[in-house]
This record gives C-alpha cells, structure tokens and sequence, in this order.
C-alpha cells in the first residue's frame, strides 16, 4: 500500500454537526476510493455520520 497523504475534510450544516468541527485533516492512501473514506469518517462518528453522509454530496 502506498504511504498515507493528509487530505482536507470539509464539513457543512448536520455533518459539522456531528463531527463537531467545519473541518479536519484525514490520513488516507492515496489509492483508496471515496466510499472507503465515508467508511472511515463513519467510523470515526459512528451511525448518525453514516445517515448524514448517505444523502450529502461530496466535491473533490
């Protein structure tokens, strides 16, 4: 796997409600895929992130 790179996460209305912060820095493989980055901020903000993040959208 390639090493980790810092991405930016920007969160809007009820996901920076959930998480608690408007953004933060994630460690992510640079090959890994959006749905494996939602699995990982569910799984940092467990299900309420997961209702949230099912009907947002996302800009890359």
């Amino acid at each position: 796997m390639a090493d980790p790179h810092s991405i930016s996460v920007r969160y809007f209305a009820a996901a920076a409600d959930v998480s608690g912060c408007r953004s933060e820095v994630v460690a992510i493989s640079p090959d890994n895929t959006l749905a494996e980055l939602v699995a990982v901020l569910v799984g940092r903000y467990g299900p309420e992130m997961e209702r949230v993040l099912s009907v947002s959208a996302f800009l890359v």
